[in-house]
């Protein structure tokens, strides 16, 4: 019977990649097939496996055009000032998990480190569900400042990396990230798919606000955020994790955001108003040095047009809804709701080195590795949404018709500092 068995597996996985791979990974473990929403703001019921990825096979090339649903790039990120240079060859598979290896290969000029990026932009989308993956973070970073790994989201129509597909000031002035509103009134000059166009070009819907929101699902850091330091005596030499939504329009400066939030009892909200770009809420949460030292489970639950939810080993850590962003006026500033993201949104896993984020600490030890063990995600069976351009929130026809913004990350005008 072993030899038959054998011989089965094999054709398996020779009809598979015949037929490409599945969204959900035949290797997932059944027990892990559904799962229940952990915030209580939303009914307890299945929901369903609609992509995974256990990262079993070694040698994986994650190369654009290799991989059914993920894409390493190939870019420097001149939005952060990234010290390091993204390349394909940074992200592969070893031992059952997905590898992100950074190192003090100089692959340009400005940047003394290469690194890598893997995400499923344009491949596989989600709009709400609930995010879990197990991962490793550097292990060194409960004490040694400098690394930025992140796993995070942002809207079908913001390519990570591609200035002109994200807009804002490093790109041609157009404002895509990271907004996320649908209403016609004075902010809308400053969003480039607004909603008071009836007849918008590119197959977009009439009078639709759009945009590329972001959802941060993890960034450690020691002491907090840059903009938000840990409180306390040992807050600057604290190691903690950060959870954030990005968003525009924003409030004026110096008006926080109110209500429509709740909080684990060790986490720190982050509540930034009236930023240059844009603003962003969140959590900063505490971890000892040895957290890094293992795996983790993190976990995000975003319901469209209701709440985001975020938690750490099924632990609950912060959550937002619809009133936290609701609409704001005063002193002649106004501006109306705010969404909870109904864009598709794709994943992103990157570990990079960005002096705007942290001086990287002489004593980093390197070669610095993220691991992702594995990557799941579930949907409400009734409304289940994969597409990277569904017919609520189309993106595929702009994305064809601008192809430039999304296939060249040097596309952009000249900057003082010569970034282009």
């Amino acid at each position: 019977w072993e030899r038959p068995r054998t011989m089965f597996r094999l054709l398996f996985l020779v009809v598979l990649v015949a037929a490409g791979r599945p969204p959900v990974d035949p290797a997932t473990p059944q027990s892990a097939r559904t799962t229940i929403p952990l915030t209580g703001k939303i009914p307890k019921k299945k929901y369903e496996l609609v992509f995974s990825d256990e990262f079993s096979a070694d040698n994986r090339s994650f190369a654009p055009g290799a991989d059914e649903y993920w894409t390493a790039q190939e870019l420097w990120k001149i939005t952060t000032n990234d010290m390091e240079f993204y390349a394909v060859d940074h992200v592969t598979t070893s031992a059952g998990a997905a590898v992100i290896t950074a190192d003090k290969t100089q692959t340009i000029e400005q940047c003394p480190f290469t690194s890598g990026m893997f995400n499923t932009w344009n491949k596989i989308c989600f709009t709400g569900g609930i995010f879990e993956f197990h991962m490793k973070l550097p292990s060194d970073m409960g004490v040694n400042k400098g690394w930025w790994p992140a796993a995070w989201m942002m809207g079908n129509l913001g390519r990570t990396g591609y200035v002109n597909s994200t807009g804002g000031p490093w790109g041609n002035g157009r404002a895509v990230w990271p907004w996320t509103y649908n209403h016609c009134d004075g902010n809308s000059q400053w969003q480039f798919f607004n909603a008071c166009d009836p007849h918008p070009a590119d197959g977009f819907n009439p009078f639709q606000g759009r945009g590329a929101p972001e959802i941060d699902i993890v960034e450690p850091r020691i002491g907090g955020s840059p903009h938000h330091p840990y409180p306390g005596k040992n807050g600057p030499t604290t190691p903690t994790i950060i959870s954030t939504f990005h968003f525009d329009p924003k409030n004026p400066k110096d008006e926080p955001y109110t209500g429509g939030m709740s909080k684990h009892n060790s986490t720190q909200v982050i509540n930034i108003n009236g930023d240059s770009l844009h603003d962003f809420i969140g959590c900063i949460t505490p971890v000892e040095p040895e957290w890094f030292h293992g795996f983790h489970t993190y976990r995000m639950e975003w319901y469209p047009n209701n709440t985001i939810a975020w938690f750490v080993d099924d632990t609950f850590t912060f959550e937002l809804d619809q009133y936290a962003i609701r609409g704001y006026e005063k002193d002649g500033w106004s501006t109306f709701q705010r969404m909870i993201p109904e864009e598709p949104m794709y994943l992103i896993f990157n570990l990079a080195i960005s002096a705007l984020w942290d001086v990287p600490s002489p004593d980093l030890e390197w070669p610095g590795k993220v691991l992702i063990d594995w990557v799941r995600v579930y949907q409400d069976p009734a409304h289940k949404q994969t597409s990277c351009s569904p017919a609520s929130h189309p993106t595929a026809e702009y994305i064809k018709n601008h192809k430039a913004y999304y296939d060249d990350w040097r596309v952009c005008p000249p900057l003082p500092s010569g970034l282009c």
